[in-house]
């Protein structure tokens, strides 16, 4: 197995609102429901998005729908800027991606409230022929930039402290 150190796997932001607000990221809830998916679920789904995009384009798209524009990010202990960490993803291309969460911890702002908190990812990430285990600490928070109204989920990450 390979360790690779890649300053980019989940990656890295760029416009976040320019594409937010033309993109949103929707969520049907369950009919008769207003429930959106826990903290964690969410956080895999929009890192693996990230993660395995299959274009530049998607990858962008992905990133706007997961990362506050003015997220913080700390990468093995040095800060990066969001649109460091958006290259960092792309400079890998977009191989065939793989991801194995091994571990969640979720920790919501709120008892028992899926809108806002913590999530703690422990991650094996296969791209290509390259392997990189990693762990990543999410702070979610809503995004009031974003326009709301039903079924519109605007939860987005603000801080990123991930380690490979």
């Amino acid at each position: 197995m390979v360790a690779l150190r890649f300053t980019s796997l989940f990656l890295i932001c760029t416009s976040l609102s320019a594409l937010a607000t033309k993109f949103p990221y929707k969520v049907t809830p369950p009919k008769g429901t207003s429930t959106l998916p826990s903290l964690t679920a969410w956080a895999q789904t929009h890192l693996t998005a990230v993660v395995a995009a299959p274009s530049a384009d998607a990858a962008n798209a992905a990133f706007d729908a997961f990362l506050a524009d003015n997220v913080t990010i700390t990468f093995d202990d040095m800060p990066v800027s969001r649109a460091n960490y958006v290259a960092m993803r792309a400079a890998h291309g977009f191989p065939h991606t793989t991801v194995v969460y091994n571990q969640a911890l979720e920790v919501p702002t709120v008892a028992n409230s899926s809108q806002a908190g913590i999530v703690s990812l422990f991650f094996t990430a296969t791209i290509g022929s390259q392997v990189a285990v990693a762990s990543m600490d999410l702070v979610i928070k809503q995004d009031t930039s974003l326009p709301g109204g039903p079924g519109c989920d605007r939860r987005r990450v603000y801080s990123i402290t991930q380690v490979q």
